[in-house]
């Protein structure tokens, strides 16, 4: 069965993809901090990996208004993650590359094991 809300996890017991939550909390060690940088990279790691998770739902679902709701979700990740990735060119460029090669290793060696 699909979930109809946007907001979950990544699998449910019966092995359906869902999405993350959109807003994952830093532990309270990192707002103390309060690193721009930080939650710059934390923006861009969430909105990226929702978006991998929108993404494979809606190749999984022939229902079309499941498939709506992702196509919109998905967009909604896209402009996050591009809007932090801009934020944080300004203050880091030299970061930006790096992180989103950290990144993209990370999604495939998480989303391997998920999709195995």
């Amino acid at each position: 069965m699909l979930k109809k809300e946007i907001k979950g996890h990544a699998l449910d017991h019966g092995g359906h993809l869902l999405v993350h939550s959109e807003h994952v909390e830093p532990s309270p060690r990192l707002k103390k901090r309060n690193d721009p940088i930080l939650e710059l990279q934390l923006a861009m790691a969430t909105s990226s990996i929702n978006h991998e998770y929108a993404r494979m739902e809606y190749e999984e679902t022939a229902d079309r208004e499941r498939q709506e709701e992702l196509t919109h979700y998905m967009e909604e990740c896209w402009q996050k993650y591009h809007q932090a990735r801009e934020q944080l060119s300004q203050m880091s460029p030299l970061s930006v590359d790096q992180f989103e090669r950290d990144l993209a290793y990370q999604k495939r060696s998480t989303l391997q094991h998920y999709s195995a």
